[in-house]
């Protein structure tokens, strides 16, 4: 089977970002979690055998290229006795239906592991956002009178309804694509130990230019975050007392402090998204010249 470059490679990026502020959640929620024990082992062990099918359905296709398309005298022992002991045309049937039938029971694992966990998140986050409504409603009016209201009901909200939507669309992705990349790396090792190392040579650089990057990405995202929490506030304050703004002709006003932010909102928003393509980019090349050294080397 051809040694390639980890196709997952760009996951570590999210991980070394990601690690650190997961780690901190998962002690401070460590209450939450210990309640949805059994979804998440469910979820785990379905998230599990997703990656271990993963691993395995490029064998068939193996099989059929060493045996049945191109016979190699040096590659055509499986070392499966049952699959040796198969003339090509039965190989290529059996190999077929075994590649259906992994990626059949494949899929079923990752919709087990996705339901499972986003319905672990999801209670979680349901309970912790009721814990923090009924937190603020305890606190004193000194705290609210010092506190912007739109920014409390974003975090309340907006910030809570993005929790929930990573656990789904992020959080269980990035775990898969790890275990994967780390399952990956350890077959490539066992197949070839050289080519797998000339595969892995730009990954330090790869890890630097990650590091550097995602820590401006935050930066500039903590930033528009804090704007979108003054739009909020901004929006909601002026809409809660519209007749006072309407009675003294405030509107002018308050269309150029929301547009200001609006405006600054948009401009934080294009320069982190140019910072993701940038890293995008630059992932990309590093990958291609991965796969060409591995090319060049393994010919």
């Amino acid at each position: 089977m051809a040694t390639r470059m980890p196709a997952g490679a760009a996951t570590t990026t999210t991980l070394r970002a990601a690690l650190p502020s997961l780690g901190r959640v998962l002690i401070r929620f460590r209450r939450d979690v210990r309640g949805q024990a059994p979804l998440i082992g469910a979820g785990l062990f379905a998230l599990l055998a997703e990656v271990a099918l993963r691993l395995l359905e490029p064998w068939p296709l193996k099989f059929v290229l060493d045996r049945v398309i191109q016979p190699d005298p040096d590659t055509a022992a499986t070392g499966i006795g049952w699959a040796d002991a198969l003339d090509p045309m039965t190989l290529l049937i059996a190999s077929a239906v075994g590649i259906v039938a992994l990626t059949a029971v494949r899929a079923g694992a990752s919709y087990a592991s996705t339901v499972t966990f986003a319905l672990a998140g999801n209670r979680i986050l349901t309970d912790l956002r009721a814990r923090l409504y009924r937190h603020l409603q305890r606190l004193d009016l000194g705290y609210h009178d010092a506190s912007r209201g739109g920014d409390l009901i974003t975090r309340l909200t907006g910030d809570i309804g993005r929790l929930q939507e990573v656990t789904v669309t992020a959080a269980l992705p990035l775990a898969g694509n790890v275990i994967t990349l780390v399952g990956m790396v350890g077959v490539m090792l066992w197949i070839d130990l050289p080519l797998t190392l000339v595969a892995l040579a730009g990954f330090p650089l790869f890890c630097v230019t990650a590091s550097r990057m995602t820590q401006r990405i935050s930066a500039v995202a903590r930033k528009q975050r804090k704007i979108e929490g003054d739009l909020a506030s901004t929006a909601g304050e002026s809409l809660s007392a519209i007749k006072v703004v309407q009675s003294y002709s405030l509107e002018s006003t308050m269309e150029d402090t929301f547009g200001a932010a609006n405006r600054k909102s948009l401009k934080d928003g294009v320069k982190a998204k140019k910072l993701a393509a940038g890293l995008e980019r630059r992932t990309d090349v590093l990958v291609a010249i991965g796969t060409g050294l591995v090319l060049f080397v393994g010919a």
